[in-house]
């Protein structure tokens, strides 16, 4: 798993997208914000046909999904308590027994981080309603790659409007 850093608008996102692109791979994105909950990003008991079945969300389908690359983007507007979840689903080599399944990690599933504030929330007021995350979920991106905020960079990024698929 790898965190990627950096102010806003450098293109964390994209070159996530843009990688799934070249390479051909599936791009599942999990945005997060101040009432995500786990029963939103991984899933929840409902009634199917009169069965009560669990229904899971799009991290637990994309984690099952060969070569697929899951962005989860802005952990830190999420309560960590709603996030502890993930720290099972981020080992190496993990088999999870959520909601009386045990979920294991398909071929070739990465996934990624984005944030602006490397998971420690924003005392500056630039960037508003984040909160520091349990160190617990952090540790378990082994890599962080910052991103530049230099204008040529950031120009070059906000100019692309299309995904190339070549």
């Amino acid at each position: 798993s790898s965190d990627v850093c950096s102010s806003d608008l450098t293109g964390k996102s994209t070159v996530a997208e843009q990688f799934c692109a070249r390479t051909g791979r599936n791009f599942v994105r999990i945005n997060f914000h101040k009432h995500t909950s786990t029963e939103e990003y991984l899933g929840a008991t409902g009634v199917q046909n009169g069965d009560t079945v669990f229904e899971p969300k799009d991290f637990l389908k994309a984690y099952a999904t060969p070569s697929t690359v899951i962005l989860l983007d802005e952990v830190t507007n999420a309560d960590p308590a709603e996030l502890a979840p993930l720290n099972g689903f981020l080992e190496p080599n993990p088999k999870i027994a959520f909601n009386g399944v045990i979920h294991t990690k398909a071929n070739g599933v990465l996934v990624f981080v984005a944030d602006n504030t490397y998971g420690n929330g924003d005392e500056t007021g630039r960037h508003v309603g984040t909160r520091p995350q349990n160190s617990a979920l952090i540790d378990r991106f082994h890599s962080v790659i910052p991103f530049d905020r230099s204008e040529e960079h950031t120009s070059e990024l906000q100019s692309r409007e299309t995904i190339s698929y070549a």
